[in-house]
């Protein structure tokens, strides 16, 4: 009994320690100022103040911006973007958002790589590695800009794996059903992660390869209808201008990386 609570409490000390160190590193989010994107979401608050019109239909309005303009659609995005800074139009308030979803996600990938290695070890030293690898950009920062989008679309996939993980051992249909709709929602605030729909097949193969193709469904699905929508939409676009432009040369990337 002692010995099974000294475990416990060495355990707990050892998840201490990582979110004190990525409390530590992440420190500096709390005093900084809104910044890229965050500059001009925070002031939607008082756009919808003035023009009087509603969250919904300026929602709409930037999806469907962006959805006949550059042939994308990420309406959980837009919707996010509105709606904390809605919630949270003050600057320490949402400063403290920005922390404690990082944080949330940090938690959530403690817990994956925890159900995937089932070791405690193995995901506070993966924790470490993640926190030892946390900084802060000028320019499109996931952290400090983008309105929480990158941190909330770690969660949702971080979520969605867990669930995948849980419903195949316990041959919960629900869970998997319940992954795929935390799947569904990452791929509406950004779909680019549609990418991502081969490692849930691959982790459900690993898992249980009997049966694999049926309980793979939940999150095929949603990423093949994705796909669908993004090849209609991109067929027509209206301009052939890119929303945003990638430099992929090494010289630029790998300086860059090491940075």
């Amino acid at each position: 009994m002692i010995e099974k609570f000294r475990h416990r409490t060495d355990r707990v000390l050892l998840a201490i320690g990582v979110f004190c160190a990525a409390s530590i590193v992440l420190w500096p989010v709390l005093k900084s100022p809104f910044c890229g994107d965050d500059a001009l979401d925070s002031l939607l608050p008082m756009r919808l103040k003035y023009s009087g019109q509603s969250v919904r239909s300026l929602i709409w309005e930037i999806t469907n911006s962006w959805r006949v303009a550059q042939g994308r659609f990420f309406p959980g995005a837009v919707a996010l973007g509105v709606l904390v800074h809605q919630i949270f139009p003050n600057l320490g308030s949402y400063k403290v958002v920005q922390l404690v979803a990082v944080l949330v996600g940090l938690a959530l990938f403690l817990y994956v790589v925890q159900l995937m290695t089932r070791s405690f070890r193995a995901a506070v030293i993966a924790g470490l590695f993640v926190v030892s690898a946390l900084q802060f950009r000028v320019q499109y920062d996931p952290i400090l800009q983008f309105s929480i989008q990158q941190p909330t679309l770690i969660i949702l996939i971080l979520l969605a794996m867990a669930l995948v993980i849980g419903g195949v051992r316990r041959d919960s249909f629900w869970m998997l059903l319940l992954a795929g709709l935390s799947y569904s929602i990452a791929l509406l605030t950004y779909e680019t992660t549609l990418l991502l729909a081969p490692m849930f097949v691959a982790l459900i193969f690993a898992e249980r390869s009997k049966g694999f193709v049926v309980r793979s469904l939940p999150v095929v699905i949603p990423a093949f209808a994705a796909g669908l929508n993004l090849v209609y939409l991109r067929a027509s676009t209206t301009t052939t201008a890119a929303g945003y432009t990638s430099d992929l040369s090494i010289s630029k990337v790998v300086p860059t990386f090491m940075r």
